[in-house]
């Protein structure tokens, strides 16, 4: 039975390959052409979730710093800027001029900066990716503001 199967095999497997790596070519050209479209319409509720995670990452993040009111210590103003601009860019998804997103994007793009900056001594962690991404989220508000 196995000897069967091994000669099936051993003489049909170039056929087999052929005939599927045929197939998963043209599965890839037609999800392609007909599926991989962006879905444009999806932008505003990405925005919004950006918006949204803004806050809820200052709000996890900052919120005990801001609470113990050191303002001697310069992670307060840092926690405090950032919370405010955060909140500024969620109040700012309301509003039809971009001007409140692009300054509250230069200040949590350099605040984001700075805070890469403290985390690359450490190497590699998971607060320097985090703050990456912040960054680019906040590029992305100073670049283009508009949500509509």
């Amino acid at each position: 039975m196995f000897n069967d199967l091994y000669y099936f095999l051993n003489n049909n497997i170039s056929k087999l390959f052929k005939i599927s790596s045929e197939m998963f070519i043209f599965v890839v050209i037609n999800l392609k052409n007909t599926i991989m479209k962006p879905i444009k319409s999806l932008l505003p509720l990405a925005i919004w979730l950006m918006r949204i995670g803004l806050l809820i990452f200052a709000y996890t993040h900052y919120f005990d710093t801001i609470m113990y009111f050191e303002y001697e210590n310069l992670n307060f103003y840092v926690a405090l800027l950032f919370s405010i601009f955060s909140a500024l860019i969620f109040i700012s998804g309301f509003l039809a001029k971009p001007t409140i997103t692009v300054i509250s994007g230069l200040v949590l793009a350099i605040i984001s900066i700075y805070n890469l900056v403290k985390l690359f001594d450490l190497g590699l962690t998971s607060s320097l990716s985090v703050f990456i991404l912040i960054a680019g989220i906040a590029f992305y508000f100073l670049s283009s503001p508009s949500s509509k």
